[in-house]
């Protein structure tokens, strides 16, 4: 919790949750990221400085609220699992652990992985932004994008111990094909 004080008042402050971009890296070019269109060498947050912001985050999060790991693609990062293995330290008393995904690169062993951390919610959140796997493709420049995201979201719905979301970008011309 913060405390923030003015002249006038105090203010008491807390995170609903601390989203952490540990890369930039991704295997997609989506019309929607920013990424795509900057021309920045790609780069991965380390392992100390995701710890250092694990422990901020750990003591301002407020109850009910959890961590949510995106980027770029997560699953690209060369030390996601050693990240998620500190990560598990830090959430036992939180609510969830959410991780995004475009789904390309989600594999069973990563899932295994991920339930045994013991998280006390584990949600994997995946990128689906048409029912049309053309539109999709095309929006996310990326060749069977639709269907890779299909096949991670079967993938989550199998499993006792991961919540799916589905996520999506909303525009007209993904509306219709």
């Amino acid at each position: 919790m913060f405390r923030i004080e003015t002249p006038n008042e105090i203010f008491e402050l807390s995170f609903c949750h601390a989203q952490i971009n540990i890369t930039t890296d991704c295997n997609m070019k989506c019309k929607n990221c920013r990424g795509a269109y900057e021309d920045k060498p790609v780069t991965h947050l380390g392992l100390t400085e995701f710890s250092n912001i694990l422990l901020f985050a750990h003591e301002h999060l407020g109850e009910g609220a959890g961590y949510l790991i995106s980027g770029g693609e997560p699953l690209k990062h060369p030390l996601f699992k050693e990240m998620m293995v500190e990560l598990s330290k830090y959430s036992k008393k939180r609510e969830f652990v959410t991780i995004t995904t475009n789904g390309s690169l989600l594999k069973t062993s990563t899932l295994d992985f991920l339930e045994g951390l013991k998280f006390p919610e584990l949600r994997i959140s995946i990128s689906l932004d048409s029912v049309f796997p053309g539109v999709h493709n095309a929006f996310r420049r990326f060749n069977k994008a639709h269907q890779k995201a299909i096949q991670a979201i079967r993938m989550v719905g199998e499993r006792h111990g991961i919540k799916g979301i589905v996520r999506a970008t909303i525009r007209q011309e993904q509306l219709c094909e």
